[in-house]
C-alpha cells in the first residue's frame, strides 16, 4: 500500500490543502496529515488548538470521502530544527513520500533523506495561488465575507459553529503571519 505525508499548520485548512490532498490521493492509496506545530495555539499566528484543527480537518475529509484514506496526527515542533523530521517521520506510519509546499520543510527532509531513509520521494507540493490561511485569517480579521469561498464549506461550518472566527478576530492584536 503506498501512503504519502502531507505537512501543514491548518489555521485552518483551507481549499488548497483540500486541492492538494486530493492530487495526493489520486496517486496514493492514504496520507498520513501532519499537523505542524501542533503545541501552538491562541495566538494570532495560530488560534486554533491541534484538537479542533483534527475535527475540522476530518469534517472536510468525511465530507469528500477521504475520512478512510487519512491518518491525522499532530506533531510539536522541536527546539532544534535538524530533528525535526525525524520527530514527523517517528509519529507517521510507514511513507513512500512527503509531499509540502514550504522550501524550509522540503529542505529540512531532503538533508535527513539523504542520511537516514534514501527512498522516501520529497514532492515540492503545487500551491494554489491565492490561498494561504494567513491571508484567510486577516479577512477574517477585517470581516471580509470573502474568506468563506477559500475554505471547503466544512470547515466554515465548524469554525463558525464554534465561534473560531470570534477567536481569530480577539487574537488578532498578536502576530498573524
Amino acid at each position: 500500500m503506498a501512503r504519502a505525508l502531507f505537512i501543514g499548520r491548518f489555521q485552518p485548512i483551507h481549499c488548497g490543502h483540500l486541492s492538494a490532498l486530493r492530487e495526493i490521493l489520486s496517486q496514493y492509496d492514504e496520507v498520513a496529515i501532519i499537523i505542524g506545530s501542533s503545541q501552538e495555539n491562541l495566538t494570532g499566528r495560530n488560534p486554533l488548538t491541534a484538537g479542533e484543527r483534527i475535527e475540522m480537518i476530518y469534517s472536510v475529509l468525511k465530507a469528500n470521502g477521504f475520512a478512510e484514506r487519512a491518518y491525522v496526527i499532530p506533531v510539536p515542533d522541536t527546539p532544534e530544527s535538524g530533528l525535526w523530521s525525524a520527530r514527523v517521520l517517528s509519529y507517521a506510519p510507514k511513507v513512500d513520500a512527503i509531499f509540502t509546499a514550504n522550501d524550509y520543510t522540503e529542505n529540512l527532509f531532503k538533508i535527513y533523506n539523504a542520511r537516514v531513509h534514501d527512498g522516501i520521494k520529497i514532492i515540492n507540493q503545487k500551491v494554489v495561488e491565492n490561498i494561504s490561511a494567513t491571508a484567510i485569517r486577516q479577512k477574517i480579521i477585517a470581516e471580509d465575507a470573502s474568506w468563506e469561498k477559500m475554505v471547503p464549506k466544512e470547515a466554515v461550518a465548524f469554525l463558525k459553529k464554534n465561534k473560531l472566527d470570534a477567536r481569530i478576530k480577539i487574537l488578532s492584536d498578536s502576530t498573524i503571519g
